[in-house]
C-alpha cells in the first residue's frame, strides 16, 4: 500500500486517487523493486511508470523518506502496521494488492532446529500474529 508522512499532506498537492500520484515522486526499496508497478497496474492505473522515481537501500529507508516529505513510499502492512497507528505514515488509499513475494526461514535439511531457532521461529510468528498478517 502507499504512504506518505504528514509533511507531504502539508504541501497541498491532491492525493485523492491513484493518478494523482504523477504529481509526486514515488520512493522504492530496492529490496522490493516490482511493488509500485505491481500495485499500479492492481488499480489499473497505466499512466504512471512504477520504476520511476527514488531508490533507496532498504524499505526502512524509502519509509523514513515519505515521513520527511520526499515522497510516496509503498510498503508492505506487516512492515508499517505500527507506523500506521502511531500515524507517523498514513495510507492515502484503501487500496491494497496481494503481492506474491514471501520470506522464508530454513535451516539445513535433515538438522534439528536449535533452542534459539526454535525460539527466534516462535517469535516470529508471534509478531506476525500480533500484526495480522497470518
Amino acid at each position: 500500500m502507499p504512504v506518505i508522512g504528514r509533511k507531504l499532506l502539508r504541501h497541498g498537492m491532491p492525493l485523492a486517487a491513484p493518478a494523482d500520484l504523477r504529481r509526486h515522486t514515488l520512493l522504492h526499496s530496492l529490496a522490493r523493486p516490482d511493488d509500485w508497478a505491481s500495485w499500479l497496474a492492481s488499480v489499473g492505473e497505466k499512466k504512471i511508470d512504477g520504476y520511476d522515481g527514488l531508490k533507496f537501500e532498504s524499505s526502512a529507508l524509502a519509509f523514513e523518506a515519505a515521513v520527511q516529505g520526499m515522497g510516496v513510499a509503498i510498503g508492505s502492512r506487516v512492515l508499517i502496521t505500527e507506523a500506521l497507528a502511531e500515524g507517523t505514515l498514513i495510507s492515502p488509499f484503501a487500496l491494497t494488492c496481494r503481492l506474491s513475494s514471501n520470506y522464508y526461514l530454513v535451516r539445513p535439511a535433515g538438522r534439528t532446529a536449535s533452542r534459539a531457532l526454535r525460539i527466534f521461529r516462535q517469535y516470529l510468528l508471534d509478531e506476525l500474529q500480533r500484526r495480522g498478517a497470518v
